[in-house]
């Protein structure tokens, strides 16, 4: 890369971007708008949420930039000088536009959080082109005797795992006895989303859009029971199927939660946990309870078994986890790992698995184990 001479730069990146954005203006000066516009131009293809400031005048020759770590820059022409600000990122980014030729020099910064003044930057306000809603299949282990597992994070984030190949998968899901559907990688890749809730959650709602040509954004909302937050914990997970995504795009996890009218009800919460089979709607009622019919959860009972899981850590629950689903002759082992967090405070916590229909007769052993940090 060649360098450039009126330039004093201490460990900052410069792209100089070739002047491919053209304008059919006759002026010999590029006017603000015009930069405004070049500066779009160039953002638009990136995708990300950001906030854009500029300088309100032109810069004259010998303008310098002092970044918030203490690293420098000067240019010697004229220029209008913009910030990006990119949301939930330390990284940012300086965009200068040569006023006597619109061409665009860029500068990236490490753990910058702009310059001293930019209280006094103009906020740049673009229109931006609504994101495409891609379509999607629900990628569900209810038709088997298969569950998610070992599927961990930290803190109380939620994490998207993108997989794109089926050894990647095994590592994720535990199987009593058969085995999950099958996925073709050469076509598709599979998102898989996980979390924790500190209200239970009765249903999970998805909207899979595409930003830009790399940049995609997931929207999660989770419809919870009726309890206040903090009162019980569950942890949640969602996948979905989508066109093949290559391995270098970037997706946007953005998670909501909406209250429904629901609770739970008669469930006793020990600390060594309680695990009740329901294969019935008359079975369910007994645990579930909602004010609004449109509410209450919708289970094909011929099709299907629900396993509801609960308990009572003496701390507060980071996480609930699969660790193993085995069947044992005509019976079934169901181990669950509940993490703690550093907080002292009893907390309930729930966690519900909906598989193919078992045999009535069929009995499932549950083993709880706690660990603390």
């Amino acid at each position: 890369m060649a360098k450039t001479k009126n330039i004093i730069m201490k460990k900052l990146l410069l792209l100089l971007v070739a002047p491919c954005i053209m304008f059919s203006t006759l002026s010999a000066q590029i006017t603000q708008q015009e930069a405004d516009e070049i500066v779009k131009q160039r953002l638009d293809g990136e995708g990300k949420p950001c906030i854009v400031y500029a300088k309100e005048t032109v810069q004259t020759e010998g303008f310098t930039v002092i970044t918030a770590t203490g690293e420098t820059f000067a240019l010697e022409y004229p220029c209008w000088v913009y910030y990006v600000d990119y949301a939930g990122e330390t990284n940012g980014k300086y965009l200068i536009v040569k006023e006597s030729s619109g061409n665009l020099l860029e500068v990236k910064t490490k753990k910058d959080t702009g310059p001293g003044d930019l209280t006094e930057w103009r906020e740049v306000t673009f229109e931006t082109e609504p994101p495409i809603e891609i379509p999607f299949e629900e990628y569900s282990l209810a038709e088997t005797l298969c569950l998610w597992t070992n599927v961990t994070y930290g803190d109380y984030s939620s994490i998207l795992i993108m997989i794109n190949s089926n050894g990647e998968l095994e590592q994720y899901i535990s199987c009593a006895a058969g085995n999950y559907p099958e996925i073709d990688f050469s076509k598709y890749t599979l998102l898989l989303v996980k979390g924790i809730s500190h209200t239970p959650i009765a249903n999970i709602g998805k909207v899979f859009s595409q930003l830009s040509t790399e940049e995609y954004k997931l929207d999660i909302e989770l419809l919870s029971y009726n309890y206040p937050p903090g009162d019980i914990a569950e942890s949640w997970l969602t996948a979905i199927i989508t066109n093949k995504l290559s391995e270098d795009c970037n997706i946007v996890l953005n998670v909501t939660q909406t209250i429904t009218s629901c609770q739970l009800k008669n469930l006793n919460y020990p600390t060594s946990g309680e695990l009740i089979i329901i294969n019935s709607d008359e079975e369910l009622e007994n645990y579930v309870e909602c004010t609004d019919i449109v509410d209450y959860p919708e289970i094909d009972f011929s099709q299907h078994t629900l396993l509801l899981v609960n308990g009572l850590g003496y701390y507060i629950v980071d996480e609930i986890t699969v660790t193993d689903f085995q069947q044992l002759a005509a019976d079934y082992k169901l181990d669950i790992t509940v993490q703690l967090g550093y907080f002292t405070m009893l907390e309930k916590w729930n966690s519900s698995f909906l598989v193919k229909k078992m045999n009535v007769e069929s009995d499932v052993e549950l083993n709880v184990t706690y660990k603390d940090y």
